[in-house]
């Protein structure tokens, strides 16, 4: 744990200082939120499992990124703006970050992954 700690951490500190705050808030309010999950470091980004992986997110020049896409849900419409072209949701650093809407998102994979 100690090892993805570090790797998360140093993923952290090497992106602008915005970028990085957003990361942060990110990983605190998923994990502060969602029971007996464990973070870890995967395809190059900071993630969350609970017996399987859940939940990526991953910072790059011009959003922030969460991953895998979401199924079989209801409430596609709220998502429509940030859909990616793979179904990766693509929140873009110019705008407000809508960090309720990516808490519902990491409440709905993780009920899809349990």
């Amino acid at each position: 744990m100690k090892e993805i700690t570090f790797k998360i951490n140093e993923y952290l500190n090497s992106l602008p200082e915005y970028h990085k705050e957003v990361m942060e808030k990110t990983r605190k309010m998923i994990s502060s939120d969602i029971p007996g999950i464990t973070e870890v470091f995967s395809y190059g980004v900071p993630g969350f499992k609970h017996h399987k992986n859940f939940f990526y997110y991953g910072s790059f020049k011009n959003h922030l990124g969460i991953y895998p896409p979401l199924h079989n849900f209801q409430d596609i419409e709220k998502l429509k703006p940030y859909l990616g072209d793979k179904g990766n949701l693509k929140f873009n650093y110019k705008n407000e970050i809508p960090y309720e809407l990516i808490l519902w998102v990491a409440r709905q994979l993780y009920q899809q992954y349990k």
